[in-house]
């Protein structure tokens, strides 16, 4: 059977909200982790890998099967924004007015977008194209 990832906001581009995955049969606890601060935006899942945004700045990718932080990356600014996954690619904003593109096996920088405004609003990606919203009201493709 294909593994059905959840790499963005609400499964994909047409936010249908449904998974083919099966869901777990029990409440046993798999693994967790402490970040320093808030966590308001939804996990996305691709390639085994957990992607997560916090409060404390920082976007952090997980091992799914045991919660092992392989790494996290920082921004200037409070990130709850959801992360998009695609073509090897973590897409997220910050409140830091940024929009950032990361590699999503290692987390290094790829490219910096600058918008002038807080970014909070969870990207979609569709078409090998990048779409967002910024609190001044902009919509960016």
């Amino acid at each position: 059977m294909e593994v059905d990832w959840w790499p963005m906001f609400h499964h994909d581009p047409n936010h249908v909200g449904i998974s083919t995955s099966s869901a777990p049969e029990t409440n046993n606890l798999l693994w967790s982790y402490q970040t320093d601060y808030i966590i308001s935006s939804s996990p996305v899942i691709s390639n085994g890998k957990v992607y997560a945004s916090s409060w404390d700045n920082k976007i952090y990718c997980f091992d799914m099967m045991n919660g092992h932080l392989l790494w996290n990356y920082t921004t200037l600014g409070q990130i709850t924004s959801t992360p998009v996954v695609a073509n090897g690619m973590v897409y997220v904003g910050s409140q830091d007015s940024k929009f950032y593109c990361l590699d999503a096996e290692d987390g290094g920088l790829i490219w910096i977008y600058d918008t002038a405004y807080m970014i909070e609003s969870s990207p979609t990606f569709k078409d090998d194209k990048i779409f967002f919203g910024t609190s001044d009201g902009t919509f960016i493709v």
